[in-house]
């Protein structure tokens, strides 16, 4: 059965310094404070529960999400497809990005449907909005939670309540995804099928050892292909076909 994940991350501002309200451009000299991702929400598809990870206060302050970074390397790598609103061009470099700074090894071999896509390719001005609460509120799905900027000045400043506010709103526009996902499904073209998979091992095509394990899978003119990690030189390779 095909492993669909359905996430949404929540970023924090950064902190800059900055002679006017009004500049053009703020040189990265001028950074204060790197913005780290406060918290992340999924869900299996067909699945009932919502799940959540964030940064503690203690992380907050010290922008250290480390915690949520790791376990979103891992679900990604996890998933066959993962599902997201403007979750190529967002979501995922974020990920990316702070897997970077953590040594994290890359993502790889992603397959992704990024609904905000789906909506711009096959409605045009006929949704005038492709925003997520739009969408929900067009199709009556239901909204995104209501909140301001001032719940991600609380989190600057540590507030347990706001982080705790964000992750409550976090969760809701996963559940809203996961609605406005299953009514698009019929208009996203060549959506992968997934044979059953089985154990396939090999040798590692950098190194040539056999010390390697299985490492997710990826598609290929519609066939499932098994992944590898090897765990002496640490890379990461397609194997053969998954019957």
């Amino acid at each position: 059965m095909t492993k669909i994940l359905l996430f949404d991350i929540e970023t924090s501002f950064a902190i800059a310094a900055t002679f006017s309200l009004r500049a053009d451009y703020i040189s990265h000299k001028n950074i204060l404070q790197e913005p780290y991702i406060i918290c992340a929400s999924w869900k299996w598809l067909g699945e009932d529960t919502v799940h959540s990870v964030q940064v503690s206060r203690k992380e907050c302050l010290k922008q250290d999400d480390r915690k949520v970074v790791k376990k979103l390397h891992q679900l990604i790598e996890e998933a066959d497809v993962i599902v997201g609103h403007n979750s190529d061009k967002f979501d995922i470099k974020w990920v990316k990005g702070r897997c970077l700074k953590y040594g994290l090894p890359p993502l790889t071999f992603l397959k992704t449907v990024d609904t905000l896509k789906v909506a711009r390719r096959n409605f045009g001005g006929s949704l005038l909005s492709k925003r997520l609460d739009y969408i929900g509120t067009y199709l009556g799905l239901g909204n995104k939670i209501s909140t301001s900027g001032a719940l991600w000045l609380d989190i600057l400043q540590g507030k347990q309540t706001a982080i705790d506010e964000m992750v409550v709103y976090n969760k809701q526009d996963v559940i809203l995804l996961e609605e406005i996902y299953l009514k698009l499904r019929p208009y996203i073209e060549n959506f992968p099928s997934v044979p059953k998979s089985k154990v396939v091992k090999e040798d590692c095509k950098s190194c040539e050892s056999s010390n390697t394990q299985k490492y997710g899978t990826t598609f290929s003119n519609q066939k499932k292909i098994q992944k590898h990690r090897c765990m002496d030189c640490g890379s990461v390779f397609k194997g053969g076909a998954i019957d």
